[in-house]
């Protein structure tokens, strides 16, 4: 039958008196079983599915118009009797039916879209499930009930219908139905709600479906799934967000991807925050035994949640705004990695989280063992975080700042070490060889450091990708010295055993026989890496019970004779050096990389017993010699029998001791030349000189002998005096594994030696000739080399001789440890001085070139040594001038003959002088030039001796804390620092040792603080020997590259300097440098008043310690986490009281223990109050600041504004916002208020001074003030003027209403400025100034005054309506005072340059335009809203405020105007942003007063072309401008 033939279908044939659906079904082509089947069987359909709908629907309706039948009853009630009592044929209802052999459709999917019985057949359905449950519950079959497939069926026949006719009764009776259906129905149900839910009842079901889950909270999970689904408002999605998130911490792992993914997805907007602080705190994997479910739910977690971070920027913008507030590692966890990782997979993302991440790391908040926990216990689980870790990783290693370097290669190693899979383990030493290809040095040093560890956790692990790492060989000529040093590490413990070993030996020794230095360096850096390798078996703790002896030897001879080896392809005396002569010995390059790797604690002690012996004498053998025996009265005995007659009439020079040489050669050195040669010519004499050991002096050091020996391999053994000395410490230093302290080796500290006379290298050293001045610069430039190679060796056994002993020192030995700190004082004062003369001898002495220093010819230079032989000299003397010629006489001749030959006559002598004028020019010209040239030689020839000395060590600082080193005389410092009693000769303070240790310390404190960017492209020629090789990053060092130490470099600096009371020290220095300066000229003693040069060496000192104070308070490290602020709480502590107590969360380097950690209420208390106390301090070095100069006072004023900002940062950190307000946060911040309040009023005191030297005053223009001072200056009084903020926000209203505007923020100090101050300048003569009481205000000095002035007016503005009173109802009128009071000073400002020409000036009017865009944009974003709400009460005072602005607004036209007309760039560059500026201005105050409805109160007018003082412009003038914009377009 077809739909047609549905309408023919004859009701009659249904008998109405009784129930009937089977009999509608059967006439409307459905075929009913003729007997009760046992099993469900499918219906059969003699129509196709959309006939049967169709005649059901048709014959429903006829029936429908028969009023007196009861269809409810005979076809509803009977179809809900026969599905309920029958599951076997509801089943085969459910089941799809057959029609002509196909399928179609089941039976019931059908009728539910017939609307006359869908809504009785969907309520008899559902209200089926549970009787089916109870059903399967009675059965004790153990076979799958039927009802259970039944249940699914029906559910799978209700879902995806076309249409829904009574929504509400089907939520309904689905959600009653809910609440008794077993556990797995519910879950199903609750999958298909979505379908049979209306939006308009979501909320409602939301609401059932949570109370639902207070009693099983296994179905969140379907009810998330459901959810997401559905249309839900606002309030019903943030409640299902919170009970998501209450259930998040105690969720099974299993269920983990579902709640992520609808908390990434589906979680309501507003939720955010919540959302991503949930996560953070709940989302931590724990290392199990390997559970494939618990991995693929890990997996499916993170892969969810990258999903969910790349489509919704809103959770990342939150989750980098929660993790840039935190200020402690402490308040991390690996949640927020993994978080981290996830939002990093979306590549829009990347720069955003690799930039927080390099931010937190940089101040050492998120630290490496947090990046390391969260993979190496779990690896398998962030399997499918592998590629972002690998790509964070990559760019990392690629950021300028070294920590952030080093957490990439932390996350480098922890990858490698933690998934075994070669491929993924082929990618990471993929990504690292091309790092070292990079040829950046900072990316390739820590992708060779990385390498280098993985080494050593297992080389085993690596050596599958050999080839990888051995074709960076071909990298090796752009390597620094420590990235080669590192190389060879890796390729050694790689290939020890195999074949490749034997070929990178074969390119040792090919590098170790070339003559080039560069190459036999390389050769020597190879060498000591394979004795270091080699050495690893060798040690004591690696041998085993059965080690075999023999194997030892073997392994040890291996080891000598590759070194035996090295020093014979180094030794000058071999006859294999083909160098220049000026060349260093390459011996040297061997004993320093042998100390290097003695400091790097790994060489076997066998081998380095063997080093010892080998070397040991080679000090006292070759470079000491012996002084003659003195007898009981003090007179040197002769030793040796005098040979030769002559040597007795010999005037020798001979120290104040008497102390002469043993060797006759070295004691015929010192025999002074006939006086009657001259210096020119006399030839180098000794002198046994620096002599600290005085009569106890046994040995001396010889380096002149060497200098002036005619066998070349001798000449160079002074190169190697400094590489041995190196070793020999190294050799015995108790850090090292040496056998005791440096005590064996400390009688070379104060031995004199054996150089040029004091008179041939002092006074007359311009007088010699080239080869003596040679020898005199290169036996000093050796002589500064040794004795900083000294303070080196010496200084951290003289400062922690604690270290170097096992148990307590004796009272001999605290004896020689205060003589040897004597001995150091000595030797650096002496070197101070000798470093002096050698910089003379140097800028005077062209033939000598230091090791690895530059030629004149590369820097552009001339030598004048060329220039003097070739006669250039003579350019310093006038040339002779010619003469001029007679004049002819001219009596002789006639009157018209002589008048013509006096014609001639004066253009002869008129050319002639014209000559001689030009050729005056012109040798003055060469004269001056001459002595540019030889001025820029004599400064590039001291530089480049400077640059080539050996470096002073950073642990030279500490010499400071030595008690010779004190500021005042010992006997005297318990005295006090203040008594006028003490004498100037007491006072240690100014002196050059003290101004050379302060400049270290500045260099070492700021190397390991401030972060500089290095050139990765520098050129790198291989044989610098000033290459420091620390002990931090020493390349040797296997053990600092494998598990790198938890303090950084700088906390471990820092810490050595704390407990060496070197801060302490210069409290005392500076204590009494400022007591000194501000005594000056009270004292009635002469001899106790200092000269100018003293003066200026204190004033320098007191400068270089604010240096150091302002380089530690801009450092955001220090106050970034708990352990950086215990570490400056004890830094400040000594600098401000001279303490030697540590701050509590200081941990000793020599203990190794902690008090307790200082970021918690009472440490932070205690370092703002330390911090304050160092203010006072340093406040008072400008006590008197007539007696300084205006730069050295800004030193002091941008030195007090640091340590402000250091308190301000230190509050945050520890002040928590909820602390704001209690008794520890208002005490800090009142602290800090009282600084900032010293800091205005110190800054005002300076504006006030003429800093214009009295004798420039006259000529006054010669004398600039600049921006950096003045423009500072006024800054820092306006904005640490007035109360702050928090103690504006601590009053209540009442107390608030009381306030004047002059006392909210900044506002007095501009009024003061703009109302007080600037007007006077006008009534200076021709308005040039300087003000009376204003010394810093002067023509010149205005735009300086003007500028700062004009941008805190809208910052001021903009922070008014942060305040809290600003949202307080009762205080409207305040508001309204203080906006009135801001447009009167801009206003004010405005009149100035309207009224006066001499504010007409470009940089003013600069400063007055982009000042005034900003004013009106502040007063759009924040001060119309205002006026809208208030506007009704406030009205009049609204339109005259906007009225007023708009009279500034005219000063800014006319000042554009005028910049067009005068075709100025800078002021034409800002009329885009200024027009812009007032166009939106103009259509807000229009839409305010149109909502208002007040437009009347505007105008239109025509704009008048003004000039800048706002007078109209002539027609003339128009036309002018009209014609040079056309000129212009």
């Amino acid at each position: 039958k077809t739909s047609s033939q549905a309408k023919n279908i004859d009701p009659k044939n249904i008998d109405l008196t009784k129930p009937c659906f089977e009999k509608l079904l059967t006439e409307c082509g459905v075929v009913f079983p003729t007997d009760s089947p046992t099993v469900p069987i499918p219906f059969v359909l003699n129509v196709n599915q959309a006939t049967l709908r169709s005649s059901i629907s048709t014959l429903l309706k006829e029936l429908q118009s028969t009023k007196s039948v009861d269809l409810n009853a005979i076809i509803l009630d009977d179809m809900e009797e026969i599905l309920t009592a029958d599951t076997t044929k509801l089943h085969g209802m459910l089941l799809p039916a057959t029609f002509n052999g196909t399928n179609q459709s089941s039976l019931i999917k059908t009728l539910l879209r017939v609307p006359f019985l869908q809504p009785r057949l969907l309520t008899v359905l559902l209200q089926t499930l549970p009787s089916l449950e109870e059903s399967n519950a009675a059965s004790s079959s153990t076979e799958v009930p039927l009802s259970s497939n039944l249940g699914r069926l029906i559910l799978t026949n209700i879902r995806w219908l076309d249409m829904i006719y009574d929504s509400p009764n089907l939520t309904s009776t689905a959600l009653e139905v809910l609440g008794v259906c077993s556990k797995s129905m519910k879950q199903d149900l609750i999958t298909i709600l979505p379908d049979i839910i209306p939006d308009s009842a979501a909320d409602s079901a939301v609401e059932s479906l949570l109370e639902l889950k207070q009693d099983d909270n296994t179905l969140l999970l379907p009810i998330l799934d459901a959810v997401s689904s559905l249309r839900l408002s606002p309030f019903a999605l943030e409640l299902v967000t919170k009970e998501t998130l209450d259930e998040l911490s105690a969720a099974e792992t299993a269920a983990l991807p579902g709640i992520a993914r609808f908390l990434v997805h589906h979680s309501d907007p507003a939720s955010t925050s919540a959302v991503i602080s949930k996560l953070r705190s709940s989302l931590t994997l724990q290392a199990t035994e390997k559970d494939d479910s618990a991995v693929s739910s890990s997996t499916l977690t993170f892969e969810t949640l990258s999903q969910g971070f790349q489509y919704r920027s809103d959770l990342t913008t939150e989750l980098i705004a929660q993790i840039s507030l935190s200020s402690d590692s402490s308040e991390h966890s690996t949640a927020d990695i993994y978080l981290l990782l996830c939002a990093f997979a979306a590549q829009h993302n990347k720069t955003k989280i690799a930039n927080i991440i390099r931010k937190k790391c940089a101040l050492n908040i998120l630290t490496k063992t947090l990046l390391t926990d969260s993979i190496e216990p779990v690896p398998e689980h962030i399997i499918s975080l592998f590629p972002s870790y690998l790509s964070l990783a990559d760019s990392l290693l690629r950021a300028p700042e070294s920590n952030s370097r080093e957490l990439g290669g932390s996350i480098y190693s922890s990858l490698f070490s933690s998934f075994s899979d070669l491929m993924l383990r082929q990618d990471i030493v993929a990504h690292l060889t091309t790092h070292v290809g990079s040829g950046t040095v900072t990316e390739v040093d820590t992708a060779l450091t990385v390498l280098q560890s993985l080494t050593y956790d297992g080389a085993s692990h690596l050596r599958p990708f050999s080839p990888f790492i051995t074709a960076m060989l071909d990298c090796m000529a752009s390597m620094t010295l420590s990235q080669t040093r590192r190389l060879f590490m890796v390729l050694f413990c790689l290939n020890a055993e195999d074949s490749e070993g034997d070929t990178i030996q074969i390119i040792l020794r090919k590098h170790l026989s070339h003559s080039s230095l560069r190459m036999k360096r390389v050769g020597v850096i190879g060498v000591t890496a394979f004795a270091v390798v080699k050495s690893l078996r060798l040690r004591q703790d690696n041998f085993t019970t059965d080690a075999n002896p023999d194997d030892a030897s073997t392994q040890l001879k291996e080891i000598t004779d590759l070194l035996e080896l090295a020093h014979d392809s180094c030794d000058p005396s071999k006859k294999r050096i083909n160098a220049v002569d000026e060349a260093p010995s390459p011996l040297g390059f061997l004993f320093d990389e042998l100390a290097l790797a003695i400091r790097g604690n790994q060489v076997a002690p066998i081998v380095k017993n063997w080093v010892q012996e080998r070397y040991q004498e080679l000090l006292e053998e070759d470079f000491m010699g012996d002084f003659d025996e003195k007898d009981e009265e003090g007179t040197a005995m002769e030793s040796e029998p005098q040979t030769n007659p002559e040597s007795v009439a010999k005037a020798y020079v001979v120290t104040s001791n008497g102390l002469i040489p043993k060797c006759a050669k070295d004691k015929d050195l010192l025999v002074r030349p006939d006086p009657s040669i001259r210096f020119h010519n006399q030839e180098p004499y000794g002198e046994i000189r620096l002599n600290e050991d005085g009569d106890e002096a046994d040995l001396y050091l010889k380096i002149l002998p060497f200098l002036l020996s005619s066998d070349q391999p001798k000449r160079k053994l002074p190169s190697i005096l400094v590489p041995l000395m190196r070793l020999l410490s190294a050799l015995h230093d108790p850090r090292y594994g040496g056998g005791g302290r440096l005590a064996e080796i400390d009688a070379v500290i104060g031995a004199p030696l054996l150089l040029p006379s004091s008179e041939q290298a002092g006074p007359y050293f311009q007088d010699l000739n080239e080869d003596t001045k040679k020898v005199c610069v290169e036996s000093t430039y050796h002589a500064v080399n040794w004795m900083r190679e000294l303070l080196n060796s010496f200084i951290h056994d003289a400062a922690f001789p604690n270290h170097s002993m096992t148990q307590g020192m004796m009272s001999e030995q605290v004896l020689d440890n205060n003589e040897i700190k004597c001995k150091i004082v000595q030797r650096l004062t002496t070197l101070v001085d000798l470093e002096d003369d050698l910089k003379f001898m140097a800028s005077n002495c062209e033939t000598f070139c230091p090791p690895n220093g530059a030629s004149l010819a590369s820097a552009g230079l001339t030598s004048l040594l060329d220039d003097d032989d070739e006669g250039g000299g003579a350019a310093f003397c006038h040339s002779r001038e010619p003469d001029l010629p007679p004049p002819p006489n001219f009596k002789e001749m006639t009157k018209e003959d002589a008048k013509v030959a006096k014609a001639q006559y004066k253009d002869v002598v008129k050319q002639i002088k014209a000559q001689i004028r030009q050729k005056r020019s012109s040798e003055n010209k060469s004269i001056k030039k001459r002595k540019n040239e030889e001025i820029k030689t004599k400064v590039f020839l001291e530089n480049r001796i400077v640059k080539s000395l050996r470096k002073l060590s950073p642990d030279v600082v500490l010499v400071l804390g030595f008690p010779s080193m004190k500021a005042v005389n010992t006997e005297h410092s318990q005295a006090g620092f203040e008594s006028q009693h003490i004498a100037r000769s007491e006072f240690r303070i100014g002196t050059k040792a003290v101004r050379l240790l302060l400049a270290k310390m500045i260099e070492s404190i700021e190397s390991v603080i401030v972060e500089k960017n290095v050139v990765g492209w520098a050129k790198n020629d291989g044989l610098d020997s000033n290459e420091d090789g620390d002990d931090h990053v020493n390349p040797y060092y296997l053990e600092s590259v494998a598990r790198s130490c938890s303090q950084s470099k700088a906390e471990i600096y820092l810490m050595r300097l704390i407990e060496g009371n070197v801060f302490t020290s210069v409290h005392e220095h500076l204590i009494v440098m400022v007591d000194v300066i501000n005594r000056d000229g009270e004292d009635d003693n002469e001899n106790d008043r200092i000269d100018f040069d003293d003066k200026l060496n204190i004033t320098k000192c007191i400068d270089s310690v604010l240096t150091i104070i302002q380089i530690l308070m801009n450092s955001e490290k220090l106050t970034a986490n708990k352990e950086g602020r215990g570490l400056l709480g004890s830094i400040v502590s000594q600098l401000a009281n001279g303490e030697n107590d540590c701050y509590p969360g200081f941990k000793s380097q020599t203990s190794g223990k902690s008090i307790n950690q200082g970021g918690g209420k009472h440490g932070g208390e205690t370092l703002v109050t330390s911090l304050k106390q160092l203010f006072s301090l340093v406040e008072d070095t400008s006590s008197k600041p007539q007696t300084h100069s205006l730069e050295f006072n800004m030193k002091v004023v941008k030195t007090l504004e640091s340590i402000i900002k250091c308190s301000v940062r230190v509050v945050d950190s520890v002040i928590s916002p909820n602390q704001l307000f209690s008794k520890a946060g208002s005490s800090c911040r009142q602290m800090c208020s009282a600084s900032k309040k010293k800091l205005s009023a110190l800054a005002f005191d300076f504006l006030q001074i003429d800093w214009c030297p009295p004798d420039m005053r006259e000529k006054r223009a010669k004398f600039m003030y600049k921006k950096d001072d003045v423009g500072a200056l006024v800054n820092l009084y306006v904005e640490n003027s007035g109360l702050p903020k928090f103690a504006i926000d601590a009053k209540v209203s009442r107390d608030i209403m009381k306030m004047e505007p002059h006392q909210i923020g900044r506002i007095g100090a501009l009024k003061n400025i703009v109302d007080n101050i600037l007007p006077l300048l006008s009534a200076t003569e021709g308005c040039k100034g300087p003000v009376e009481g204003y010394g810093t205000l002067t023509a010149q000095s205005l735009p300086n005054w003007f500028g700062p002035v004009v941008s805190n007016i809208s910052f001021e503005l903009e922070k008014l309506f942060s305040y809290k009173f600003a949202e307080v109802e009762g205080c409207v009128e305040l508001m309204m005072s203080c906006i009135h009071q801001l447009l009167l000073i801009f206003k004010g400002m405005c009149d100035m340059i309207k009224k006066n020409k001499d504010f007409q000036k470009k940089p003013i009017l600069l400063s007055h335009l982009r000042g005034g865009c900003r004013f009106v944009e502040m007063f759009v974003k924040f001060v119309l809203p205002f006026f809208s709400v208030h506007f009704d009460e406030w009205k009049d005072d609204i339109l005259e405020k906007i009225a007023l602005i708009q009279l500034c607004t005219r000063s800014f036209q006319n000042v554009s105007s005028w910049g067009k007309r005068m075709n100025e760039p800078s002021l034409i560059k800002e009329n885009p942003r200024l027009k812009k500026v007032l166009e939106v201005f103009i259509y807000k105050v229009k839409s305010l007063m149109k909502s208002k409805n007040v437009v009347q109160s505007l105008f239109n007018g025509n704009i008048k072309s003004r000039d800048i003082d706002g007078r109209e412009l002539k027609a003339d003038d128009e036309e002018e401008e009209s014609e040079s914009e056309s000129d212009s377009d």
